[in-house]
């Protein structure tokens, strides 16, 4: 479950310095860009990300709860 979250934090700090760079060389070199399919693909592992650690976190309720029984 960690790993999910720091993941998740990863991708989107991946974002964040991205489109910091993006707008800073945008307003100071005057050129424009165009973004490709590729950039999307953080943004499809950051859902993935969450719902693995949904399952994730399922699963490990359900082992705490069945340990609970013995």
């Amino acid at each position: 479950m960690r790993l999910c979250l720091l993941n998740g934090v990863l991708i989107v700090a991946f974002y964040g310095v991205f489109f910091i760079y993006w707008w800073l060389l945008s307003r100071d070199l005057s050129v424009s860009t165009t973004f490709k399919a590729t950039l999307a693909m953080p943004a499809v592992a950051l859902i993935l990300d969450y719902m693995a650690g949904r399952c994730i976190l399922h699963d490990e309720l359900l082992v705490r709860s069945e340990s609970r029984i013995r």
